[in-house]
């Protein structure tokens, strides 16, 4: 099986409050990604006074998509998080200012079904704060994965704590679970990092 890891993490959001560990808990998943020996390992995260974007999400995508070749591909996030009707944004630098500047997670889980990958893992380590006070973002754009190839696996939506508690890794529920539109979600927990590696190893 060929994997790839998408790890992103974001501790500044225009006008949120400054995270500490965002881009850390990217680069841990970094450290487990590469223990894993996953084939190829991309991180963006707004360290050293950097941004992240989501024309740099696309591209990163986009890059490890097109080949054909990858049988699995984990999505991470760790940052700020927003809950618009019933929908996860994930806040990138320049959110919530720039209504653009945020992943939306649901339409990214749509199109991840036609990436031609067989086995697609979201791992939202993100508070969702509700909407009040944040303006509105487009639900049908900011979606990180382009339309191709119907995928043949499962989707998995891993998402962590609705509050600002620190996300532990590896951090979910196998038995907390509905097979809605053949979407596993996984509520957190603590299980050690063997179960974890089980788990991407399906």
């Amino acid at each position: 099986m060929k994997r790839a890891a998408v790890l992103i993490g974001v501790d500044r959001a225009d006008g949120m409050p400054t995270l500490k560990d965002a881009a850390k808990g990217a680069r841990r998943m970094e450290q487990w990604a590469r223990s894993q020996e996953f084939d190829i390992v991309e991180v963006l995260t707004d360290e050293n006074s950097g941004s992240v974007d989501i024309v740099s999400i696309k591209k990163t995508i986009k890059k490890i998509v097109e080949p054909s070749n990858i049988d699995q591909i984990v999505i991470y996030f760790a940052g700020h998080g927003v809950n618009i009707r019933y929908g996860e944004f994930w806040l990138l630098s320049d959110a919530p200012g720039d209504t653009q500047a945020a992943v939306n997670v649901q339409g990214s889980e749509l199109l991840a079904r036609y990436s031609g990958i067989s086995h697609v893992v979201f791992i939202s380590d993100a508070c969702r704060t509700a909407a009040e006070g944040i303006r509105e973002f487009n639900r049908t754009r900011q979606a990180i994965f382009l339309r191709g190839a119907p995928a043949s696996g499962p989707i998995f939506l891993v998402e962590g704590t609705p509050h600002r508690e620190p996300l532990p890794l590896p951090f979910w529920n196998s038995s907390n679970s509905f097979g809605a539109s053949n979407t596993i979600r996984k509520n957190r927990t603590n299980l050690n990092p063997g179960m974890l590696a089980n788990f991407l190893q399906l």
